[in-house]
């Protein structure tokens, strides 16, 4: 289960069962966290514990954010969530005198009224929100009260003008309704009447209570009314004390406060000339103990200073004045003789209010501004009053101002020492109420990340860097909050710089320079020098410790080391051939290298005539070195690959290099040499120091010969693998292939080239395929003289499954006769004439079935005709 309380995330763990076995005594807040009291073992279910944690965050209602926006006046406004508040210019109120306003705990404002219309925060009337019982001509004419432990529920209590018929009345507003607008749901429901102008709400003890006070009209009655989540209690709680409200309407007039710590309560009687100070039961919500402070004017406003301790009063004569009176002062003639004008104003003063910022605004009749009493817990004139201290954007204020119930105010602040930049700066809380449950400071620092908040009571805090700063102090007491804002100037502390930690290389000195500083400001080296410089030579540890004239101090340090520089040596000059590759080393640990082509490795592979030079840097320090190499030429030596000559053909080989000798693997000495037989030759080339041999293999090969053979008869499935390979040749059939061997499937003609370096040849053969298990036989003549032997020609097979075509064409080539059919023959005539005799031709072209497979053959031959 998750909650949230005064802007606060909360988590209760829930066990794995449905049982919690404890008893629930009560809870509180420290420090942040919500707090259970268990008495003793029990079994509570789940829902117990959520409806005692929704009864704490009910009671949780009454707290900071409530009293952030102020309606008051003519149009006019202010937000306080701002140092200073910010005007307000986008009310729908016109309040002569009496209004009211409420936010939520966040300070997003909910509604306001002048006691006869309600506006919602959209600045448009609720609904039902109109013809409430108030009077925006009455001093206190409403005050809202939130609903206990109901967050969405609200009171507006209302008292009529000067002390009308209409009396104290309560309406209420559910701001579930109209979108979360709100609207009025009970209104006028009338309580007592006739009552006075006065109106105040004051949180009772239990923290769940509200008091709400009235008193009565021609009468020294205070009428009592308390607020309990069961709703508003109609039998009041009266105490007769203090003089009679009576007589003339101005008896009416003038503001009833309660002091913050509930303790006290005044009323301004502007008629009678006189404020009463009353003690307060918060407990039994009694009224005992008047003290009657007298005036020469009319009085009308009254508040208290946020310790409690001291009672303000406005006068309304021009010019108005505001008298101060201690109200802890003990007897009465001590609280009447500590009576101090504080301030006056050139014109009509109306209410006194208390702000969140724990200032009290003065509201000056149809001004643009409000007066200020910046620090009203101090005595006498120290408080200070500044006339039109607040600016209200163009709108004018009355004699009003919004009229809070007093319990969303608790009192705190706080001082600081030490606003030195870089400095522990201390924080220490002030409240004279009692210590409060729990705080959070916001020091309004981010760039120190966690640490820009703290819950400490008296927190040290240090500032990321000059400059001014709001510490935002939020204390927590009975639930209630106080928020108090002070912005510091954090100086500028002397930021002496000496830089990283260096070194210094064998020879050198660093002079140190920690920067310009205000004038006065004095320096202390660590070997008791206060020059502005230092130099250093060795090695040390450098500090500087910088004092202005305000006190505050800077110190840097920064470590010296003397370093010795690195030696390279790269060898002494030589001379090498071109191709030889030298490994120039420079290595040393730790170093870095600079060569002379830019390059940083540690060793360097020169090949090539010039001058190497290496810089060595080792902790910043460098020593160099150089080396001249020389790379004479090496002979360019290419006798070709290994290659074949044809047999009567030369190969030419040449070794020549400018200025170069020759050795040959025969001992010839030539630059050349001039080649007809195969074998190794070898030849070695020599310029100057620098030598250079190559080899060359020379094999000699013949024109290929190729011979395929006779044609070829071949049953079906016969194997017959030609070959053609002659060295050193490639090959073509007639298929395209390139293999030095092929194997024919079909019968046809087959042919095949081979060609090398020294030529080429061909060769050709027929391969005949016939079914070999199928056996046809042809007579060689046949005598067609009707004797019944011999009479016609043709063929005889043995074959099981046979197709063939039998044709026969004369000497001339003339094609006599053609059967489709085994079982026809020619009986030796040709276009119905007998032929004559001679050579005749046959072609049988004939399919058999061989070894799985058709195979086609074809006979051709010559048969004899005789008569």
């Amino acid at each position: 289960m998750e909650f949230k309380l005064h802007s606060m995330d909360f988590q209760i763990s829930q066990p794995k069962s449905n049982c919690l076995f404890f008893d629930y005594c009560g809870l509180k807040f420290v420090n942040g966290t919500i707090f259970f009291d268990f008495c003793k073992v029990r079994q509570y279910s789940r829902t117990l514990l959520a409806i005692i944690i929704l009864q704490f965050i009910f009671i949780s209602g009454y707290s900071q954010g409530q009293e952030t926006n102020w309606y008051f006046g003519n149009m006019a406004g202010l937000n306080f969530a701002t140092t200073p508040p910010t005007p307000l210019t986008n009310s729908a109120m016109n309040a002569f005198e009496g209004c009211a306003t409420i936010s939520d705990t966040a300070g997003n404002l909910l509604f306001y009224t002048n006691g006869n219309m309600v506006w919602n925060k959209n600045h448009t009337a609720m609904p039902s929100g109109n013809a409430l019982n108030g009077d925006g001509a009455a001093t206190q004419t409403a005050i809202i009260v939130p609903a206990p432990q109901n967050l969405n529920k609200y009171y507006i209590f209302t008292v009529d003008t000067n002390g009308g018929a209409r009396g104290l009345c309560y309406s209420e507003v559910d701001m579930s309704l109209n979108g979360g607008l709100g609207d009025v749901t009970v209104k006028n429901v009338q309580l007592i009447t006739p009552v006075t102008e006065k109106l105040t709400a004051i949180k009772r003890a239990n923290n769940i209570d509200v008091w709400v006070v009235v008193h009565g009209w021609n009468s020294d009655a205070f009428h009592v009314f308390k607020i309990t989540p069961a709703g508003v209690n109609t039998t009041p709680i009266t105490s007769n004390v203090g003089s009679i409200h009576g007589g003339t309407f101005t008896f009416a007039h003038g503001y009833m406060k309660a002091s913050q710590d509930a303790q006290k309560l005044a009323c301004a009687i502007r008629g009678g000339l006189k404020t009463e100070l009353f003690d307060f039961d918060n407990i039994n919500g009694t009224v005992s103990n008047p003290i009657t402070l007298t005036a020469t004017t009319q009085v009308y406003g009254v508040e208290f200073s946020p310790n409690s301790k001291y009672l303000y009063v406005s006068a309304t004569s021009n010019p108005g004045t505001i008298t101060q009176y201690d109200a802890k002062a003990g007897s009465s003639a001590a609280v009447i003789a500590s009576a101090t004008v504080i301030g006056t104003f050139s014109g009509l003063i109306g209410a006194l209010q208390r702000g969140p910022d724990n200032k009290i605004y003065v509201c000056q009749f149809q001004s643009t501004s409000l007066g200020i009493i910046p620090t009203p817990d101090l005595a006498g004139t120290a408080a200070g009053f500044i006339p039109n201290g607040i600016f209200l954007g163009g709108k004018t204020s009355q004699y009003g101002l919004p009229n809070f119930l007093q319990s969303f105010f608790l009192v705190a602040d706080f001082t600081y020492a030490d606003t030195c930049s870089g400095g522990n700066t201390q924080f220490t809380l002030t409240l004279p109420n009692p210590n409060p449950d729990s705080v959070i400071w916001n020091f309004n620092d981010p760039s120190t990340g966690a640490n820009d908040t703290s819950t400490l009571f008296n927190p040290i805090h240090q500032f990321s860097a000059a400059g001014t700063y709001t510490v935002e102090l939020i204390a927590y007491q009975s639930l209630l909050t106080d928020t108090v804002r002070r912005t510091i100037q954090i100086a500028a502390s002397p930021t002496p710089i000496l830089g990283s930690n260096f070194s210094i290389c064998e020879g050198n000195t660093q002079l140190l320079n920690p920067g310009t500083f205000s004038a006065g400001a004095t320096l202390l080296w660590q070997d008791g020098s206060t020059a502005s410089n230092y130099v250093a030579d060795t090695t040390e540890q450098v500090i500087v410790t910088v004092t202005d004239l305000t006190g505050c101090v800077g110190k840097d340090t920064v470590d010296v080391t003397w370093i010795a520089l690195p030696v390279p040596n790269l060898g002494a000059n030589s001379i090498y051939c071109e191709g030889d590759t030298i490994l120039l080393d420079a290595s040393e640990p730790n170093a870095t290298y600079f060569w002379q082509d830019g390059s940083t490795d540690s060793v360097y592979h020169a090949y090539s005539t010039g001058t190497y030079i290496v810089e060595v840097t080792v902790d910043g320090c460098m020593g160099t070195d150089n080396v001249d190499l020389t790379f004479d030429p090496v002979p360019v030596v290419n006798l070709g690959v290994d290659t074949t000559i044809c047999k009567g053909i030369p190969l030419y080989l040449d070794a020549t290099n400018p200025n170069a000798t020759y050795i040959w693997q025969d001992g010839t000495t030539n630059s050349s040499m001039i080649i007809f037989d195969p074998g190794t030759y070898v030849v070695n080339v020599t310029i100057g120091t620098c030598s250079k041999s190559d080899t060359i293999v020379i094999d000699q090969q013949d024109q290929p010969i190729v011979d395929l053979g006779e044609d070829t008869l071949l049953c079906y499935g016969q194997p017959l693998l030609y070959d053609a390979y002659n060295y050193g040749a490639t090959y073509e059939w007639q298929d395209g292939s390139t293999n030095v061997t092929y194997e024919p499937k079909s019968p046809g003609n087959y042919y095949v080239t081979a060609t090398n370096q020294c030529g080429t040849d061909a060769d050709s053969v027929e391969v005949i395929f016939e079914v070999c298990n199928c056996l046809v036989y042809i007579p060689e003549a046949f005598t067609p003289n009707s004797d019944n032997k011999n009479d016609v020609f043709n063929y005889k097979y043995n074959c099981t499954d046979f197709e063939a075509t039998f044709d026969i064409y004369n000497r001339f080539g003339e094609h006599v006769f053609s059967a489709a059919s085994p079982d026809e023959a020619w009986d030796g005539t040709f276009k119905g004439s007998k032929s004559p005799s001679g050579l005749y031709i046959y072609i049988l072209s004939y399919k058999g079935y061989d070894n799985g497979h058709w195979v086609d053959t074809k006979k051709k031959g010559y048969f004899s005709l005789i008569r």
